[in-house]
């Protein structure tokens, strides 16, 4: 806790200045009263009234006399105000930040370099934000007479051992709640975004500014970074700090404190930022990717990538470009070049025409695959190459121009939809596998239901988007769905909450009270169980995945850890991802439906519910397995590049869902009947699953009446919800 006896203007001070007035007070009233009521001399009075006052002033100045009772002016404690500039070039940022604010973040876990620590408050400082931050915004914080944080000693053994209170000035995103970081929202220390700029391959503070407070004129604070280059370590020069508020420029040397009552501080987006090669040449900026990817991609090993082999393979397709002057080259040798890594987080922008030409044509044909292998003409589109050919629904595929059709499937390159698991990426490949130009020629031989031998037909593709619609993972899913919705299931006599979280993107603190709100309804109409479809959940921010899962745990638990890579290519560990209780809990039976199209953000919602072994993870397949954290570049022209720097690995080491995802506990079948009906038999197998953990839930508890009551009422949530209605009525 902060030393109160240090505050300028003590409490005591106040007690004693009060009593005078009081007294003062007293007297004078006192005085005027024996006024009204005798009749005083009124110059007699006058002179009264001056005595009392005069005494009151020296009692004020007495006060301040006295030793350990000075009362300091601003500029006797130092900075009051800190104002700054910004711009944010990270458009996932951008897209994701939700009332933002500047705070002064405690920088003890980087004095401790512990990246996991909390901080000691969930109470900061705050500023407010104006303007476009993607074009200029400006802050405004005004400083606390004594802030709350804890004290660190850094003067090296110099000083009187109290310490003092270091801070950055950090550019936050509400989440959860209110604005300030509380305990689901921060830990460690910032590393973009903020007054300092930490050390992309050590996350080491090396550049900015720092903001202190000393208790007194006894601390001591560092004056440089000291031998090994690192600041807060034994080696640190130090020197004397005067008490309350100093602004501390690490880019001097020695390092400047500055008093000043106003100081400007420019937030600097650092490791936060786009990694920008827009000022190159095409080839100049290509070799610079390849030379920063070859250290910080973080799966070089896992997805066998050989640098060398595609610097020889693409860089004379930059050069071309270059020599061209066409950005559509560049992109289209990029979008090349993205496929080769078979991980659904390393992107570039490719040209629409260039997709449009090369995936216009198909066949009218939607095909699937069983689990134990067979492929079959799902979907045959009327009056489109397949149909007119004779291949009917339900035909079984053999073979693919003249491949075996496993053969020809695993031969199918996804430039345009590269994928991380094996899985997602034969998902695709049976969507794109009859994709091309309008006019490609394919042979292509079936055996329909019910023919003794197979048949091949010679089939010319033709321009139509039906069957590339009707084979998306996303197929039915429009842009204007909510980010969460909520109904109620009722089949027979059993009932289930039914609840979509189709995003983590966007208002976080709408997303997240969205959450509490479901939950705390579910509870109120007394459902049974719940059902939580992420199958459509493309990512976002994975705090809120976190945040949400929490509501279905009463103890904290780590489900992975971060690291990147250093300046040598070795891997740095930087935090981990704890999930911790939610103050909105679900303690009744819960199923998960999860897909192919639960990326990233998703998969963390996903994994976290599955630590629970009883907790249903339902589908026909595992998740994506596309993990890790993503950073932008903005290359030349404008063009937009993406790849992980950031991995997750579980508890033991292993590499967290990358290539692999959150398999189902509950598999539902993939076979011909499944892959022809149109009914949601994930759907159907939650609820069967969910039937069952019900009852068994029910058979443990102790048989009370209200368990018998609750259980009446759940059975008709609908009459549930009017009476509980009913009975919240004035």
């Amino acid at each position: 806790m902060a030393d109160n006896s240090m505050l300028p203007f003590r409490r005591q001070d106040v007690i004693c200045c009060g009593q005078v007035a009081l007294a003062a007070t007293l007297l004078t009233g006192r005085l005027l009263g024996l006024h009204a009521y005798n009749n005083q001399d009124e110059a007699t009075m006058s002179k009264l009234l001056r005595y009392i006052m005069l005494l009151v002033g020296c009692s004020a100045l007495i006060i301040t006399m006295i030793p350990g009772r000075a009362v300091f002016s601003q500029a006797d404690t130092g900075v009051a105000t800190i104002t700054g500039k910004f711009t944010i070039t990270n458009q996932d940022l951008l897209g994701d930040a939700t009332e933002p604010a500047v705070v002064l973040f405690d920088m003890t876990a980087f004095v401790k370099r512990d990246f996991d620590m909390p901080l000691k408050y969930n109470d900061q400082p705050m500023g407010v934000v104006e303007g476009d931050m993607s074009k200029g915004a400006t802050y405004t914080l005004s400083l606390p007479i004594v802030p709350r944080a804890a004290l660190n000693d850094v003067s090296n053994g110099k000083g009187s051992g109290k310490g003092i209170m270091i801070f950055a000035v950090f550019l936050n995103r509400n989440s959860i709640g209110d604005p300030y970081i509380g305990p689901y929202e921060g830990a460690g220390w910032p590393g973009y975004d903020a007054s300092i700029l930490a050390d992309p391959g050590t996350i080491e503070v090396v550049s900015g500014k720092l903001v202190v407070w000393s208790p007194d004129d006894t601390e001591m604070f560092p004056t440089g970074f000291g031998d090994d280059g690192k600041l807060f370590t034994k080696d640190d020069p130090v020197g004397p700090i005067t008490h309350g508020w100093t602004v501390i420029d690490l880019d001097k040397k020695p390092f400047a404190q500055i008093r000043t009552e106003n100081v400007d501080i420019p937030i600097q987006e650092g490791l936060g930022a786009q990694n920008d090669l827009s000022k190159l040449t095409y080839t100049q900026a290509f070799d610079a990717l390849i030379k920063d990817l070859r250290i910080r991609y973080v799966f070089t090993e896992l997805k066998k990538i050989d640098w060398d082999a595609l610097s020889k393979e693409f860089r004379p397709q930059i050069q071309k470009a270059e020599q061209d002057k066409s950005k559509d080259e560049f992109e289209i040798a990029l979008t090349k070049f993205v496929a080769k890594f078979h991980d659904g987080h390393v992107g570039v922008q490719t040209p629409q025409q260039y997709f449009a030409d090369q995936t216009a044509g198909g066949l009218g044909l939607v095909l699937g695959q069983t689990d134990d292998g067979v492929v079959i003409a799902r979907i045959v589109v009327d009056n489109l190459p397949a149909a007119e050919a004779g291949i009917k629904t339900a035909a079984t595929i053999t073979q693919w121009n003249g491949k075996p059709i496993e053969q020809a499937l695993a031969d199918t390159e996804l430039i345009f939809a590269p994928q991380s698991s094996p899985i997602s990426t034969r998902i695709q490949q049976l969507r794109y596998i009859e994709r091309g130009p309008v006019g490609t020629k394919y042979q292509v031989t079936y055996q329909n239901p019910g023919d003794s031998a197979p048949k091949t037909a010679e089939l010319t593709s033709v321009a139509e988007t039906q069957s590339r619609a009707l084979s998306s993972i996303n197929r039915g899913v429009t842009a204007d769905a909510m980010p969460l919705t909520f109904k109620v299931i009722q089949q027979g006599d059993s009932a289930y909450g039914y609840v979509q979280i189709n995003t983590f993107f966007g208002d976080e603190v709408l997303l997240n009270h969205t959450w509490e709100w479901i939950v705390s309804t579910a509870q109120q109409l007394r459902i049974p169980s719940l059902i939580v479809d992420a199958r459509h959940n493309g990512g976002g921010w994975g705090g809120s995945a976190v945040y949400m899962a929490g509501s279905f745990y009463t103890k904290s638990f780590i489900l992975n850890k971060a690291e990147l890579a250093d300046k040598a290519g070795k891997f740095l560990y930087v935090g981990s991802t704890r999930v911790d209780p939610a103050p909105v809990q679900w303690t009744a039976p819960v199923a998960v439906l999860v897909g192919p199209a639960c990326f990233s953000a998703c998969e963390i919602f996903a994994a976290s519910m599955a630590h629970d072994p009883n907790h249903l993870i339902v589908g026909r397949y595992p998740t994506a397995g596309v993990e890790a954290g993503v950073e932008p570049w903005t290359l030349p022209d404008n063009a937009y590049f993406q790849a992980p720097t950031e991995r997750l690995v579980t508890p033991d080491n292993q590499i967290f869902l990358e290539g692999v995802g959150v398999q189902p506990n509950v598999k539902v079948p993939v076979t011909v009947e499944s892959l022809l009906s149109s009914d949601d038999q994930e759907l159907a197998a939650a609820e069967k699953a969910l039937d069952v953990a019900v009852a068994k839930a029910s058979a443990t508890e102790a048989p009370t009446a209200q368990a018998t009551e609750s259980a009446a009422t759940t059975a008709t949530p609908e009459a549930t919800l009017s009476a509980t209605m009913a009975a919240t009525q004035p």
